[in-house]
């Protein structure tokens, strides 16, 4: 009987035992769950750099597009007459409803040209600031928008004008991929000897550092750096620091 007892008192305890760890287990794996979630929620690498490629092709507007239009200024509009003058002005441009890639954006912006004694144009500071947005099949936004740029090579014996360029774009994005958040970022691009064909008004080479940062709707903060590499045939591939390789077709 002794031996039957303590068999019992065996098997009832190993069951005590179980019974006992299974809400750990339980919990345990219900924080793993919570965690994985929270992990999920958080802005992807993916999704910052739909908010930089947009933030910086013509094709939404972006910071290449405002390049063209001040190539199209410079080279059509500013002459002589404005040396040593500061002129301000806005501009304004959408694309239609229901097309691809929808875009509006309004700016006020101001050029300042330099010339030399003999009223031979030397550089050129151009500015602009104010609103722009995008709905794109991946990535939708409403920014506030502020740029500032160096240009040089307005002389007649240059065929290429270049931009040295700080650009900014604060706003609210929506994601439509991955987890489809919403969120709110500061991207800032600055680049480097960004030559532009007088010609055609189109990007030839340059390269730019970027920086993006924010915050998803959760409250989980996010941040990459990259760089930019302007590759002259309508194409440009970001690079972000430990991570992808992106093309952007401006």
């Amino acid at each position: 009987m002794k031996m039957i007892e303590l068999k019992l008192k065996s098997r009832f305890f190993r069951l005590m035992g179980i019974a006992l760890l299974a809400p750990v287990l339980f919990l345990s794996s219900c924080n793993k769950d919570d965690d994985d979630d929270t992990q999920e929620q958080t802005i992807s690498e993916e999704e910052a750099a739909e908010v930089v490629i947009a933030s910086v092709s013509a094709e939404t507007a972006g910071m290449v597009g405002q390049v063209e239009e001040a190539s199209l200024l410079i080279t059509a509009e500013i002459d002589e007459d404005d040396c040593n003058q500061t002129v301000t002005g806005s501009i304004t441009g959408s694309n239609p409803p229901g097309t691809v890639m929808e875009y509006t954006y309004d700016y006020n912006r101001s050029y300042t040209l330099s010339c030399d004694g003999s009223n031979e144009p030397q550089s050129l500071t151009y500015a602009f600031t104010g609103t722009s947005g995008y709905n794109a099949p991946r990535m939708a936004s409403d920014d506030h928008v502020s740029s500032e740029a160096s240009v040089t090579g307005l002389g007649s014996s240059s065929v290429n004008l270049t931009f040295n360029q700080s650009y900014g774009r604060n706003g609210s994005q929506q994601s439509k991929i991955r987890n489809k958040q919403a969120f709110t970022s500061k991207v800032s691009v600055q680049t480097n000897n960004l030559v532009v064909n007088k010609l055609t008004k189109k990007v030839e080479s340059g390269n730019a550092t970027v920086n993006i940062s924010g915050k998803s709707s959760n409250g989980s903060n996010f941040a990459y750096t990259g760089t930019i590499v302007f590759n002259g045939n309508g194409q440009a591939t970001l690079n972000i620091q430990g991570g992808g390789t992106y093309v952007i077709n401006l």
